[in-house]
């Protein structure tokens, strides 16, 4: 039931980072802090959800002897009559060669070396891993935002899967971002090392190398490579190493929803090989997606990020740690990306109970972290449906309050992405937006304003639009102020209190279904419909038309006039 605690912690710790880098908005010496203190406490920790720190020891064991780690398979040194610092039966593979590179084998080594027994090396080499991985994100911290950074300082599944089981994706991801901190301080030389180191840590980082768009870097990487390189090639046997690493195409499956869902569709054609073919077609679109990627002109934060992505999403096996890579691009994505990246490593510390028996775990995990992924890269597309079709309704309900019989020129203030607009545009009318932010998707023109000024003229519209505004503005009375300076009429449409969905709630649903838009919003403050033509009295704006409306959501909607335009 320990494992089935830990997945509990682990899913629930997610909102527990997400409210913390909400709330606090930590600077980089506060991200770092927490980042080494989470760890620091997780270092004690053995091998427990996996067991790849045996075999890590393993070969730093028989490299300290001299002897090449890739030379021979566990059970060949075990029939040879040698031991290793842990029993055969705790490794992983054991018939097979080992396909650590040889990055990852030197801090093996190094750890053995400086630990002797496994017990102290694993200390160890989960402490080197700890310090690369977070100097490397001290390194980043002057380019990217520090709370992004924390989504990968903070996960769950980085703290467990480095400072916990240890795994060489930390040492990765550290190298990586001194990389990618190089290539933004334009030092491309150390592009090219910390690139070769990554590759030598997890041999995938090398497609890093086709979007280099420096071919030095390129040059200076391989001769990296190759100096890292060359010291372990003696005594190894390539083959074995080689019929190794097939074991990864086509024979383990795990978390990876493309190939799951490739290999069963090719399966009733292909049948045993449909594994391998579809690993084939993947690597295909992987090659195909850098391609892409590299014809685009993005930045290199985006085109390593999107790199990264591609070829371990369209992997075939993708455990907890395998994604810590996927973590780390997400922090350099746009939102909709990030959110679905952040999604897909935090649920996947579900799959651990598939080793205790349940195997359901595994398709609700492919359901709700692949599901769930897609519905939020998926989600400014459907998001932005919604509002254009909701825009269209509610310029047809303004539309029926304005009874206008001419064309009309309109300020939508608070326009947001700019829908209601747009509308009525398409009917004919003369519109302008106008913002705090220029947060539209419409190409119509737009004002930048503030809540105590428009820079228009007085009386220079017919009519402001003030769609569900009014309850995000810091002095509401000042915005109806302005706006009435500039027209004779106003439409105010606000969401308001009744007995059956109180303020409070309301309030909640309010910041609930806002935060998901790019533009940003104050907390609403709502009001009831008295407490709102109170307010218009007191700024000699008539009420000539109102109506009330909805049970889930209460509305009003008033046209207002001018009093000293109102013949008497």
């Amino acid at each position: 039931m320990w494992r089935v605690a830990f997945v509990v912690l682990s899913l629930g710790a997610v909102p527990c980072v997400a409210w913390a880098i909400h709330s606090a908005r930590p600077r980089l010496g506060q991200v770092l802090g927490i980042a080494v203190a989470l760890r620091v406490i997780l270092l004690p920790l053995g091998p427990s959800l996996s067991d790849d720190g045996y075999r890590y020891l393993w070969d730093g064991s028989r490299t300290l002897r001299g002897v090449s780690p890739y030379a021979d398979s566990p059970r060949e040194v075990t029939e040879a009559g040698e031991t290793g610092p842990v029993p055969l039966e705790l490794l992983n593979s054991p018939d097979y060669h080992s396909v650590y590179p040889p990055v990852s084998q030197t801090f093996f080594a190094v750890a053995m070396w400086v630990g002797g027994s496994f017990g102290v090396a694993w200390a160890v080499l989960k402490l080197l891993f700890v310090i690369v991985e977070i100097g490397g994100v001290w390194a980043l911290g002057r380019h990217v935002r520090p709370s992004l950074l924390a989504w990968y300082a903070w996960h769950p599944v980085a703290v467990v899967e480095v400072a916990g089981q240890g795994h060489t994706e930390g040492l990765a991801v550290g190298f990586l971002s001194l990389g990618l901190a190089a290539s933004l301080a334009s030092r491309h030389r150390w592009v090219g090392l910390w690139v070769a180191a990554a590759g030598w840590v997890k041999l995938w980082p090398f497609v890093l190398l086709a979007q280099v768009r420096r071919l030095h870097v390129a040059a200076w990487a391989a001769i990296a490579a190759g100096i890292l390189a060359i010291p372990w090639l003696a005594g190894a046997d390539v083959d074995g190493v080689v019929g190794s690493l097939r074991l990864y195409g086509g024979t383990f499956d795990f978390y990876a929803a493309p190939y799951t869902a490739l290999k069963s569709a090719l399966w009733p054609l292909a049948g045993e090989v449909s594994g391998t073919l579809a690993s084939v077609v993947l690597a295909a679109g992987a090659i195909a997606a850098f391609a892409v990627i590299a014809s685009k002109h993005y930045k290199t934060p985006r085109r390593w990020a999107l790199t990264i992505a591609a070829v371990l999403l369209l992997s075939s096996t993708l455990h907890p740690w395998h994604l810590l890579p996927v973590l780390w691009a997400a922090i350099l994505l746009d939102p909709p990306a990030r959110r679905a990246l952040i999604w897909l490593v935090s649920i996947a510390p579900l799959t651990y109970l598939v080793y205790v028996g349940y195997e359901w775990a595994m398709v609700v995990a492919l359901v709700v972290g692949w599901g769930g992924a897609l519905g939020l890269a998926m989600w400014p597309r459907v998001l932005y449906a919604i509002l254009r079709y909701r825009g269209g309704r509610k310029w047809r309900r303004i539309r029926a309050a304005l009874a206008a019989d001419r064309s009309l020129d309109l300020l939508d203030l608070g326009c947001a992405e700019g829908y209601v607009g747009a509308s009525a545009a398409r009917d004919g009318h003369t519109v302008h937006l106008a913002d705090l932010e220029d947060s539209r998707v419409v190409d119509l023109p737009f004002v930048k304003v503030s809540e105590h000024h428009v820079p228009l003229a007085s009386d220079s519209q017919d009519a402001v639009l003030l769609v569900f505004v009014l309850h995000h503005a810091a002095d509401p009375s000042s915005v109806l102020r302005e706006a009435s300076r500039i027209a004779s009429q106003l439409v105010v449409w606000e969401t308001v209190p009744a007995p059956w969905m109180p303020k409070p709630l309301l309030e909640v649903l309010d910041s609930i279904v806002n935060q998901k838009r790019e533009a940003e919003m104050r907390q609403a403050n709502l009001q009831t419909v008295q407490e709102w033509e109170a307010r218009f009295d007191t700024l000699d704006l008539v009420v000539v038309r109102s109506e009330r409306w909805g049970w889930g959501h209460p509305q009003a909607l008033w046209l207002l006039e001018r009093r000293e335009d109102i013949p008497r």
